[in-house]
């Protein structure tokens, strides 16, 4: 899932990522110190979530929950995750 999901995001993102709109970041929830993030985020298992953080505090975020179904067809999640991602970049998202 994290590999599909950096590929995504990265290959998709490019100009976004160079103009400091979109960055791409893998947590391990399980570090003490990342721990916290499994409630910020209501996780329940590995996720791929889109946020918006300025300054370490997140004012928006979404979960991308239908990205576990689509681990068997991995051309469906990475247009998954970009759709999601581009809605979160034109505002709509979130």
């Amino acid at each position: 899932m994290e590999e599909w999901a950096k590929e995504a995001v990265l290959g998709g993102f490019a100009a976004a990522m160079k103009a400091g709109q979109l960055s791409w970041q893998a947590i391990d929830v399980e570090k003490p110190e990342n721990e916290h993030l499994i409630d910020d985020y209501r996780l329940i298992e590995m996720s791929v979530v889109v946020a918006q953080t300025r300054g370490g505090e997140t004012s928006r975020y979404k979960a991308l929950s239908d990205a576990w179904s689509l681990l068997d067809d991995k051309r469906a999640f990475v247009s998954y995750v970009r759709s999601e991602v581009r809605e979160y970049l034109s505002g709509h998202g979130l």
